[in-house]
């Protein structure tokens, strides 16, 4: 069945107040969520095991920074790496920037800590401090 819908004059002006809306404060959300950089975090009884997948970077285009219990992962990548110019039909590659912080609960060791690309995953090892390690006193039998 089909319904008839009085016309109002100002009908067009709130479709469009209502797209401004939602592109300002409810979309942008949306469109982050594919610019943040998604992590797994693995605790282990001497370490916590990061990975993040990083496809087609290289080791140049991320900045790690280790803090006493958490690590920032920063990422900037360029889409358009050859230098070409010209005209663009479509241009989706562009400048991309990701950021992570995260907050570990324990404290780190950040001299022993390693990172590496390997097939398009970034694998971050972040040692546990001593203090952070519980400390196991071995039982003897007499």
């Amino acid at each position: 069945m089909t319904q008839l819908v009085a016309y109002h004059p100002s009908l067009p002006f709130h479709n469009a107040f209502d797209n401004l809306l939602n592109d300002a404060f409810i979309r942008p959300t949306l469109r982050d969520r594919n610019h943040s950089l998604a992590v797994d975090v693995q605790d282990k009884p001497d370490r916590y095991v990061l990975q993040a997948n990083l496809p087609g970077l290289t080791a140049e285009e991320v900045k790690i920074e280790i803090q006493n219990n958490g690590i920032v992962i920063g990422v900037e990548t360029d889409g358009d790496k050859n230098g070409e110019s010209g005209k663009f039909l479509i241009r989706e590659r562009s400048l991309r920037r990701y950021y992570r912080k995260l907050r570990l609960p324990s404290t780190l060791d950040p001299k022993n800590a390693d990172a590496e690309i390997e097939n398009g995953v970034l694998t971050i090892t972040l040692p546990k401090a001593d203090t952070e390690r519980p400390n196991l006193l071995p039982v003897r039998m007499k």
